[in-house]
């Protein structure tokens, strides 16, 4: 599973998740703070036993998203974020 800044429903119990998790998070983002990751983090780890991998960027809200109308789209971290997810994703799907 990989989460680009923690949004929305997220369940109290995470007892039933199985995947690897990866979760992206600006540092700078103040719609989705970075907190939302660390609670996200402290959830599954309670639950599952093991700690989602976290990845932070020094950027703010929807720095992946080129159509960004905040202009918070950040070209560099995009491409290190969309690298590492990929690179995640392989290593836990082959």
């Amino acid at each position: 599973m990989v989460a680009f800044y923690p949004v929305g429903y997220m369940p109290d119990d995470y007892a039933g998740l199985q995947a690897p998790v990866l979760i992206h998070i600006a540092d700078g983002d103040e719609i989705n703070p970075p907190t939302l990751a660390e609670e996200l983090n402290e959830k599954i780890s309670a639950a599952t036993r093991r700690k989602p991998e976290i990845d932070h960027y020094p950027a703010g809200h929807a720095f992946l998203n080129e159509e960004d109308l905040l202009g918070t789209f950040n070209a560099e971290q995009a491409r290190i974020a969309w690298d590492r997810t990929v690179a995640f994703l392989r290593a836990h799907l082959e």
